[in-house]
């Protein structure tokens, strides 16, 4: 096997950050980060087929941007998802990921040179622009969010983290991540299928919404949403937290194959908290 440890490692991160990167901050780089709609068949998933069998598809960054969508949605060239597809390999097995060998990076052997050269650039690609992203968060930077963001009415503020954990909780991960692969029964649908890691994204999104509600995170204890909320109304506070704690139950109750194990927990409930969540979000800011 290809080793997959920062690739992991790097996804708990990833995770926790999806609020703030939902509706906080859109600086452009999305696409790059969140796309999950990927065509295996793209790049190699036949022996004779795809970019990386393809002699003439030059593989550079330039032609590799320009390819990314240009006929299909499902047509990803670059980004988080690729990576992950070209690290692992069609996820054909029911009870585990992809199994792809390390003998397809080995150096000068068939269309490897042209696969690895692959790898490195949209790999570096995406380190470059989380590296902008990362800039572009930093207070000193005059032209930044950060400096946008507290040049922001308290209440713009306010109203955009609620937002922000309202569409993650209450869209994109209940309808997105759970409920297709829930409903379609398909491990295609599995937000992160080659990999089969689907449950640590479930994880670490839930996580990241609870710390833009709590204000703690591993940086250390801050105030957050729940003391404002609390001020003004302690029962819809008490809601959300009681919300919140089910839904972590529930989500621990998930296996490491989340698409199989959706069937074998009371899934629908699951969904439906993450809903709730989301809906117990929409808070009036009329008191605030």
């Amino acid at each position: 096997m290809v080793p997959l440890c920062p690739h992991l490692s790097f996804r708990r991160s990833r995770g926790q950050r999806e609020v703030e990167r939902r509706s906080l901050a859109r600086l452009g780089f999305e696409p790059y980060l969140t796309v999950v709609v990927l065509d295996d068949l793209l790049y190699d998933g036949k022996a004779d087929a795809g970019l990386i069998n393809d002699a003439s598809f030059k593989v550079g960054l330039d032609d590799i941007e320009k390819s990314n969508q240009s006929k299909d949605e499902a047509d990803v060239t670059t980004g988080w998802h690729a990576i992950e597809f070209l690290l692992w390999g069609q996820d054909l097995s029911a009870d585990g990921p992809g199994n792809r060998p390390y003998t397809d990076y080995v150096a000068g052997a068939g269309n490897n040179d042209r696969r690895r050269e692959y790898l490195k650039l949209v790999t570096d690609d995406l380190a470059h622009k989380l590296n902008e992203l990362e800039g572009a968060w930093q207070l000193q930077n005059a032209l930044g969010y950060a400096k946008k963001l507290k040049a922001m009415p308290e209440r713009e503020v306010i109203g955009r983290m609620m937002n922000g954990m309202a569409i993650l909780a209450g869209f994109e991960f209940m309808s997105e991540r759970l409920a297709v692969a829930l409903d379609s029964g398909d491990q295609e649908d599995e937000h992160s299928c080659f990999s089969d890691t689907t449950k640590q994204d479930f994880v670490y999104d839930l996580a990241g919404i609870k710390q833009v509600w709590t204000g703690d995170n591993e940086g250390g204890e801050r105030p957050g949403l729940n003391d404002l909320v609390r001020s003004q109304d302690a029962a819809l506070a008490d809601r959300v937290d009681g919300l919140l704690a089910d839904a972590e139950t529930k989500v621990a109750a998930l296996g490491d194959h989340a698409c199989a194990d959706l069937r074998a927990v009371d899934a629908h409930r699951v969904v439906g908290l993450v809903a709730d969540v989301g809906v117990a979000r929409r808070l009036p800011l009329c008191h605030i």
